[in-house]
């Protein structure tokens, strides 16, 4: 069985190139990410200081679905990233 699932993850208010990330499956769904990889695609997506560019609107997202992907954001503990307003 496959542990991890490839993410990639484009566009978006900057029109960001893709980034591809590994997430690990959770065996009760959903997927996880560590709060290494949530700032890494943070910073990729919007790395603009104090920015309010809303954050994850208009990503594009393959190998995953907007929501399996936020929620992993917020178990992530990485609440800044998907509120790029916070000063980073």
């Amino acid at each position: 069985m496959t542990t991890t699932k490839k993410i990639t993850i484009s566009g978006g208010f900057h029109n960001a190139s893709e980034i591809t990330i590994r997430a690990k499956i959770d065996p009760h769904g959903g997927i996880v990410l560590s709060p290494a990889q949530a700032k890494r695609v943070g910073n990729h997506m919007c790395g603009v200081k104090g920015c309010i560019c809303g954050m994850h609107h208009g990503w594009e997202i393959e190998g995953s679905d907007r929501g399996e992907l936020s929620e992993a954001f917020n178990e992530a503990d990485v609440k800044s990233f998907l509120n790029s307003s916070a000063n980073r």
